[in-house]
């Protein structure tokens, strides 16, 4: 009997180790599962590499901002500033054969509503822009409209979101003015800082590396100049303490924008318009 019972705990061990190992393979393929579902519905929350782009860099894409256009519907003289160091960086990445992409940025603005061309049709900043680039002798295949944002967060949004993202384009260049550069350095580091669930991307690879032009505020003097400064001031500060605590990922980010932002959510249809700017300042817009 003795033996019998020997006999039986030597057959029995074996598959007590195979359900042992069946289990944790079963475990370790929910946690797997788990986590890919977590990632698919809420993408991650944990950031990006963001590291800057040196001089020297190779570059993909150059983001030229939306600077406000005239009642004719050409771009302003300090948005003229930022497409002519836009396009000397472009020459130079053509010269070393890594010839990078423009991108024109901007629909308008929300404090007045954009000219109109001779067929009655409204005019973006990013066709206007994109229009003076092919002026200085920009193929058009080398650019591309972003003609959805209303402001720089939205700026930023869109750039990643319609084409960073989707094209793999990783190291960019960011140009405006001088005056605007504080607030759109902020925003830009947090918009393309921030997590996302990228499994629908098969071109996505990893963070951004971004470099940071300010070109001189061509056009612009006296108090018209130290109004807008003072805006951009207030509007950094606001920022800082309070938009940028609305996400941690792009997930958050997009739930902000189109439930909460006054320029994009729907809920503006049923508020108050916002009040009137500075005629000095407005005509910075």
């Amino acid at each position: 009997m003795a033996s019998d019972d020997t006999a039986r705990r030597t057959q029995v061990g074996p598959p007590r180790l195979a359900s042992s190992l069946g289990l944790l393979s079963l475990c370790g393929c929910m946690v797997f599962v788990g986590t890919f579902i977590l990632k698919r519905s809420f993408g991650s929350i944990a950031p990006m590499p963001l590291y800057p782009l040196g001089e020297s860099d190779p570059v993909d894409a150059i983001v030229v901002l939306g600077g406000g256009l005239t009642s004719e519907g050409t771009i302003s003289p300090w948005t003229v500033a930022r497409c002519e160091a836009a396009l000397d960086i472009y020459k130079i990445g053509v010269a070393a054969g890594a010839k990078p992409m423009l991108v024109t940025t901007s629909w308008g603005t929300t404090w007045k509503p954009p000219p109109h061309d001779a067929r009655g049709f409204p005019i973006s900043e990013a066709s206007a822009a994109a229009r003076h680039l092919i002026s200085l002798g920009v193929p058009h295949s080398d650019i591309f409209e972003e003609g959805v944002s209303l402001d720089t967060v939205g700026n930023a949004f869109f750039v990643r979101t319609v084409h960073t993202d989707p094209a793999g384009w990783r190291r960019l260049v960011v140009i405006t003015n001088e005056f605007h550069m504080p607030r759109t350095k902020a925003i830009f580091e947090w918009v393309f800082g921030l997590g996302s669930c990228n499994d629908y991307n098969e071109n996505y690879q990893g963070g951004y590396g971004i470099r940071f032009v300010a070109v001189a505020d061509a056009g612009l003097s006296g108090h018209v100049l130290e109004g807008r400064r003072a805006k951009e001031a207030a509007s950094l500060e606001s920022f800082l303490s309070g938009t940028r605590q609305r996400a941690t990922s792009m997930k958050g980010l997009h739930a902000f924008l189109f439930g909460d932002h006054t320029a994009y959510a729907s809920k503006r249809h049923e508020q108050a318009t916002t009040g009137a700017l500075d005629p000095a300042v407005l005509s910075t817009y």
